[in-house]
């Protein structure tokens, strides 16, 4: 099988779980979205909070950190220090308390303040993540026997959410999207595509992605969708199309990223199934 492309821009004007890291309901549950997406000025303020739930029967610590967020298709995701990526908000934002004990099944709120820095230079999507983590007892906690003098380590798993801070900072209209590394992949007996999309520029995207798939005759053969996600600026996903059963021969295939506003990127290929 081989794969040709050709990428086209239909259309660019102006102007996205994740991060979940917990979905289903655990010991500790956020309540309510996971994403927050915040339209601010340079020098604007906004107050927010985020709502936990201890559903256990037991007491449970909970600690709350901050840590800079990107991904690539490459690479996965990568959880830094606060500040440390260019396009981080995290040193915006104001988090208390760091610490909480829930008694069974009570609730409390974790408030956040975002202060945006006044300067004219900043515009587009700035992230970061508040991060909510259980605190297991004993969590690596050391074991020595009495008797000898072997160290032996506990371990536990946590579950945790990572609740994104998005603030989109006046002109949010400087993002764009890039295609690369296209592949066909067999699975027998379906065939899958699969390409990185690229955000570039200085605002995130949702594109809306589908591809329309046509024989040699220029016939519609299928409709196949990806669906909808997140790119930030200087991040990258992959994007998988189910293209199912396919005969040999040459097929023309058309991919429609559609990020809303008019805004809509394509790109056109050629697959050849021997």
């Amino acid at each position: 099988m081989k794969i040709r492309s050709k990428l086209s821009i239909l259309g660019l004007f102006s102007f996205l779980a994740l991060i979940t890291m917990g979905q289903a309901i655990y010991a500790v549950e956020v309540i309510g979205e996971l994403t927050r997406i915040i339209s601010i000025v340079p020098g604007g303020e906004h107050e927010g909070k985020i709502v936990i739930k201890n559903n256990s029967d037991l007491p449970e610590d909970i600690r709350i950190t901050q840590s800079d967020y990107m991904f690539s298709a490459e690479g996965g995701g990568v959880f830094g220090k606060p500040g440390s990526e260019s396009r981080s908000n995290a040193l915006w934002i104001a988090v208390t308390p760091d610490h909480v004990t829930l008694s069974p099944q009570e609730k409390t709120s974790i408030a956040f303040r975002i202060k945006v820095p006044s300067k004219n230079t900043l515009k587009g999507t700035y992230w970061s993540l508040i991060n909510v983590d259980p605190i297991p007892e004993g969590t690596l906690e050391p074991f020595r026997k009495e008797t000898t003098d072997q160290l032996r380590i506990g371990l536990h798993t946590v579950i945790g959410y990572g609740v994104q801070i998005i603030t989109n900072v006046g002109d949010i209209s400087g993002g764009s999207l890039q295609f690369s590394n296209p592949e066909l992949i067999l699975k027998d007996p379906d065939y899958i595509f699969m390409l990185n999309v690229g955000c570039t520029g200085d605002s995130m995207l949702i594109p809306d992605t589908w591809m329309d798939l046509y024989d040699s005759k220029g016939g519609h053969v299928k409709k196949v969708t990806g669906g909808a996600f997140f790119v930030y600026p200087g991040c990258s996903r992959t994007l998988k199309l189910p293209l199912g059963k396919l005969e040999k021969g040459l097929y023309k295939a058309l991919l429609i990223a559609d990020c809303g506003n008019d805004q809509v990127f394509g790109g056109q290929y050629e697959l050849e199934i021997r």
